[in-house]
């Protein structure tokens, strides 16, 4: 029933069909997600752990840990490190692993699956990662950089040698 029809008033059966298809636009567009190209699957457990594990793991954990433990204290850094892996490390983690898994889509995707609104929070997620692998790349290349520079039978860098005199440490030859 309409309460009135004359512009400004409220008119509840309007709203209704307003909402409901709101809720079709939704729903369409969650739809045209779940129709997408259907994306591989891990070929067993052990393989997505590796992987998992490969992705965690970085360089800082293996080089500053042990550097950052010792800096703060030695064991009682331990304490607070591990009750936050605990209360939020791992529960973060393991819900960002959740939604990727159950909606089969990465951290925008995922997001998206949800509610369009948390679009941001998954976009936010890939500029970390995003960052995080420019950090690792440019650590990458100079590795390369200087293995290949070292192949050279001089040696870029000694010439620039900090001890005085002619030891063997200033050597520019690589033989």
């Amino acid at each position: 029933a309409v309460v009135s029809t004359q512009s400004g008033d409220y008119d509840p059966v309007d709203t209704q069909k307003e909402e409901e298809k709101k809720e079709s636009t939704e729903t369409e567009e969650r739809e045209q997600w779940d129709e997408e190209e259907e994306r591989l699957t891990w070929g067993s457990q052990f393989e997505f752990i590796l992987s998992t594990i490969g992705s965690v793991v970085g360089l800082g954990n293996l080089w500053r840990f042990p550097i950052k433990v010792k800096q703060y204290g030695g064991a009682v850094f331990l304490i607070p490190y591990f009750t936050m892996l605990c209360v939020e490390g791992i529960p973060l983690f393991m819900v960002e692993m959740w939604i990727g898994q159950r909606f089969k889509a990465g951290c925008i995707g995922g997001f998206y699956k949800i509610n369009k609104a948390l679009t941001g929070i998954g976009f936010a997620t890939w500029m970390i990662g995003f960052f995080t692998n420019l950090y690792y790349n440019a650590i990458i290349m100079w590795t390369i950089y200087y293995f290949v520079a070292s192949i050279n039978k001089s040696l870029p860098w000694a010439d620039d040698c900090p001890i005085d005199g002619a030891g063997a440490e200033c050597s520019t030859n690589t033989t």
